[in-house]
């Protein structure tokens, strides 16, 4: 989904959610108003979630960070096709 997740997975403002693994209809919700290094970082954190939602959040934060900012050093910009 592109937009902000909805306000029942936290008590603060979120730019990314993804459902638990017990979800019968997955979705991930990404806020479409990020500039694009923020808008690839939370993509690659929330994609994590939905792959191994187990991992705890802090190093995903951490991987996701450290992903986005070389794929943004790299050249990796997003275009309509």
């Amino acid at each position: 989904m592109w937009k902000k997740p909805p306000k029942h997975f936290f008590d603060h403002d979120a730019d990314g959610a993804c459902d638990d693994r017990e979800s019968t209809d997955k979705e991930i919700w990404i806020n479409p108003n990020l500039c694009e290094k923020e808008f690839l970082k939370t993509c690659i954190d929330e994609a994590f979630h939905g792959c191994i939602f187990e991992i705890d959040n802090e190093i995903v934060d951490q991987i996701s960070e450290d992903m986005g900012t070389f794929l943004y050093r790299i050249g990796f910009r997003l275009k309509d096709e």
